[in-house]
């Protein structure tokens, strides 16, 4: 993501909700979430934290840490690994 994680977190989250009430209402997310990469895009998230529990700041990302996203839920449930979570 060319912004750093907080921005990852705004958009992905957004795509998150939309292929959820995709899924919920239609019973199809028209291949969104199969799209290249995107269900890897969370372990990117992982890597950008080091062990001060900071991240890596670049571009105009901050260097605080933003959190747990609300997308990291959607993907641990997608995947199948909870370790997102932790």
């Amino acid at each position: 993501y060319p912004e750093g994680a907080s921005y990852w977190g705004y958009g992905t989250t957004f795509n998150v909700m939309l292929i959820a009430a995709l899924e919920s209402t239609l019973g199809t997310d028209f291949g969104l979430s199969k799209s290249q990469g995107f269900l890897a895009t969370p372990d990117y998230l992982l890597h950008l934290y080091g062990p001060t529990g900071e991240p890596f700041a670049y571009s105009d990302a901050g260097t605080r840490p933003s959190g747990l996203h609300a997308a990291m839920f959607w993907f641990a449930a997608k995947r199948g690994d909870p370790y997102l979570l932790w």
